[in-house]
């Protein structure tokens, strides 16, 4: 799936959905996913957020195998509630047991104004 929007909002935090590979622009954008909702469509699934302003809300549980590559120019990132703001953010992180888990998900993120937020339910 591939979707360019002006303004985008995705709130995949309230119920079940499917999870599968996608690439989303968006000049502003908000993204709300919870994990533990999910429901992987493939084994392994590659998901690219990119645009200018964004906020980025990703809830992990603790059997999923995820990776996460994320850039933000101007902003913040806070992983697990460790936290880096500032300028010329970047994280390379994968979960513990990742090559190991049945469903994989990597996550790459890109946004020049963002506030990236990852922790477990």
């Amino acid at each position: 799936m591939k979707k360019q929007n002006f303004m985008a909002r995705y709130y995949w935090d309230q119920s079940s959905w499917t999870l599968r590979s996608m690439s989303l622009w968006h000049a502003i954008g908000e993204v709300n996913a919870d994990l533990s909702l999910s429901i992987p469509e493939e084994k392994q699934t590659i998901v690219l957020l990119q645009g200018v302003m964004g906020n980025v809300r990703l809830t992990l549980p603790e059997d999923y195998g995820v990776e996460i590559e994320a850039s933000v120019l101007f902003g913040r990132i806070n992983l697990l509630g460790e936290q880096d703001s500032g300028m010329m953010n970047k994280l390379v992180w994968r979960t513990p047991g990742y090559e190991s888990s049945e469903h994989k998900a990597k996550f790459v993120i890109s946004y020049i104004v963002g506030d990236l937020s990852i922790s477990n339910p």
